[in-house]
């Protein structure tokens, strides 16, 4: 700050200024090198577990069991595959549970009715309705619950 209006810094102040400049260079290489062992997958994920209000380890469970459904690996989900999941999540096997109850809880998940389930669809409807919809004992299974 030029106090005395002379468009020149004191020698105080231009200490002050060239300390501040080299710690703020500091802080910009240990935020590269941070950044640097940072997979820009885990990256996402981090954003996407602070944006659904759950903890990164619960998006790694989450994104375990919805691999385990997407058997074709296309990132996707598909009405089918979903059915079968909700069957062995339940311990029901075929005609156990109405193809119109399976069907309800499709059109739950395919919030943007497009056929398909995203990652983000699938842990948005698992943390609001899998808990009232699994039994326990497989919540406990993937780590929550009792």
């Amino acid at each position: 700050l030029d106090f005395k209006h002379s468009s020149t810094l004191d020698a105080d102040l231009q200490r002050r200024r060239e300390r501040a400049n080299a710690c703020m260079a500091r802080m910009s290489l240990y935020t590269s090198d941070i950044e640097a062992l940072i997979d820009p997958a885990d990256a996402a994920d981090r954003v996407m577990a602070a944006k659904m209000g759950i903890t990164i380890l619960d998006l790694d469970k989450l994104k375990h069991l919805f691999l385990e459904v997407d058997r074709d690996r296309s990132g996707k989900v598909d009405e089918h595959e979903f059915k079968d999941m909700i069957r062995k999540a339940m311990g029901a096997k075929n005609g156990d549970l109405s193809e119109g109850r399976l069907h309800r809880l499709w059109k739950s998940i395919d919030a943007n009715h497009d056929g398909e389930v995203d990652l983000e669809e699938f842990v948005i409807w698992w943390t609001r309705y899998a808990p009232s919809l699994v039994p326990v004992h497989v919540l406990a299974k993937f780590g929550w619950g009792a």
